[in-house]
């Protein structure tokens, strides 16, 4: 959630879950908060450059002891969506996720989706997601760092009246 205290910056709070079992992810939580400054913003398009705090816990698939870690880190982030013709919308979202207690335990990830709408308020989106994880546990065979999935989705849009 976001709480503009100017025409571009804002405070904000995240929560994020991810689970990856290409990466013996088992489950990894995110809470914190920070401030984002909207570096562009016009009816074309728009660019959010953000900054968390924040607690991390990563909890991996068969772990041995000591490795599901508690992590303080930080969150860096950018957001970019471009309007394109025929009402269709490019999002692209790139994120770098340090931890600041454990120097080898970071992340980044990429993602890109490209929404068309197709008739009436039914869309068809086509995206990306591209994912490193620095540290993952040890395993036979070994786990590899990055996961690139591809992704269809179907929307329909419910609009309101008020």
């Amino acid at each position: 959630s976001d709480l503009y205290f100017s025409p571009r910056m804002y405070a904000l709070g995240m929560v994020a879950f991810d689970h990856n079992y290409s990466l013996l992810l088992d489950l990894q939580q995110i809470y914190g908060g920070g401030i984002g400054w909207t570096a562009i913003k016009t009816p074309k398009q728009e660019l959010d450059l953000k900054g968390t705090v924040q607690y991390e816990k990563q909890s991996f698939i068969n772990a041995a002891p000591g490795v599901n870690q508690d992590l303080i880190g930080s969150t860096f982030a950018a957001i970019y969506a471009l309007k394109l013709p025929r009402d269709m919308v490019f999002d692209q979202q790139v994120a770098y996720i340090p931890a600041w207690n454990n120097t080898r335990a970071y992340s980044i990830t990429e993602a890109n989706t490209l929404a068309i709408p197709a008739y009436k308020n039914i869309a068809f989106s086509i995206g990306t997601l591209d994912t490193y994880l620095n540290n993952p546990p040890p395993a036979i065979p070994s786990t590899k760092r990055n996961s690139f999935q591809f992704t269809f989705g179907a929307t329909y849009v419910i609009k309101s009246k008020y």
